[in-house]
């Protein structure tokens, strides 16, 4: 796993150095990042439905002028109408997502 330092650390590993980039053992390079010693530099997958979850308002994208950008990439002016066609869409998105369900279902 590589890793960028964040704090010098030493161990029996060896001496790791403020600011510099180290290729690591997996346990040990998380270990550092729990810690705080270092920063992954690993690509992270994230689940974009699961950051969300909480808070559909963070699907809104300001985009300036007054208009807002829904996760479809429609533009709607104005908060409160982007408020209210975000809502349409998420309620869209789970009719079909339990339309899909359905239909796997019926596929058995």
């Amino acid at each position: 796993m590589r890793v960028k330092m964040k704090k010098t650390s030493a161990s029996s590993a060896g001496v790791f150095l403020n600011n510099h980039e180290y290729d690591l053992e997996t346990e040990f390079a998380e270990s550092l990042v729990a810690v705080g010693a270092a920063v992954s530099l690993e690509p992270q997958e994230k689940d974009f439905e699961e950051d969300h979850e909480d808070d559909p308002e963070s699907l809104l994208k300001h985009v300036g002028g007054g208009y807002y950008e829904l996760p479809n990439s429609e533009r709607v002016k104005g908060k409160e109408k982007a408020e209210k066609a975000l809502e349409e869409y998420l309620m869209e998105q789970e009719e079909n997502a339990a339309e899909d369900a359905a239909d796997q279902k019926g596929d058995e």
